[in-house]
């Protein structure tokens, strides 16, 4: 089941260390669905996104978050030059609870201190390293999102598996003479010895 598009926008800005811009709102967004898929294999939301002049876009997200202005949300405009930059900001209304799963919280988190403080270039740069933007071959098509690895969880790394079968091997029990009993022990710690290894190295290995 896919996220609320609303409660993702809420908390992201709600939790971002800047007020996202509509660029950076889209940019952010993006990211938590990158993040979602290469943990999950599917998107976060049901947005589609196309490559832009700025980047990654999203008709979705800017149009539902203007759908909140004056109320969860407040969109205040800033002119310069001959244009204009959009800011979301908190709303004099209270945003109430976002009804997102552990999963989603867990990924919007990462976007927020990853991301939420960059500047546009840094977070621009961050995006175009992903591979449905690096796939990029027309401008105006949807993203291949499909493109996006998949990042094995801790549990089914290959190295964890390898582990649960390691153990499963050792006899635990305690029986026989003292000798027998002291070369069992050295057994285990010899066992518990390359779990902690290899523990160690499938979680630096998954999910940065």
């Amino acid at each position: 089941m896919k996220a609320d598009l609303q409660d993702v926008i809420l908390y992201l800005i709600y939790n971002a260390q800047y007020p996202p811009t509509k660029t950076s709102l889209m940019k952010l967004g993006y990211m938590a669905d990158y993040y979602y898929w290469q943990l999950y294999g599917e998107q976060m939301t049901d947005c589609e996104y196309e490559p832009g002049n700025y980047g990654v876009f999203c008709h979705k997200i800017p149009n539902t978050a203007e759908s909140m202005d004056k109320k969860e949300l407040k969109l205040t405009m800033f002119l310069f030059g001959s244009g204009y930059q959009l800011n979301y900001q908190p709303g004099p209304e209270p945003a109430t609870q976002p009804e997102l799963t552990d999963e989603c919280l867990q990924v919007l988190r990462k976007v927020i201190v990853k991301h939420s403080g960059q500047r546009l270039p840094a977070l621009k740069r961050s995006h175009y390293d992903t591979e449905p933007m690096q796939a990029v071959r027309v401008k105006g098509e949807n993203l291949d999102m499909s493109k996006i690895q998949v990042r094995p969880k801790t549990k089914d790394h290959p190295r964890m598996k390898e582990l649960q079968q390691h153990i499963s091997g050792v006899d635990f029990t305690v029986k026989g003479s003292p000798e027998e009993r002291a070369e069992h022990r050295q057994e285990i710690m010899r066992a518990l010895s390359v779990a902690r290894k290899r523990a160690n190295t499938a979680r630096l290995g998954v999910g940065k």
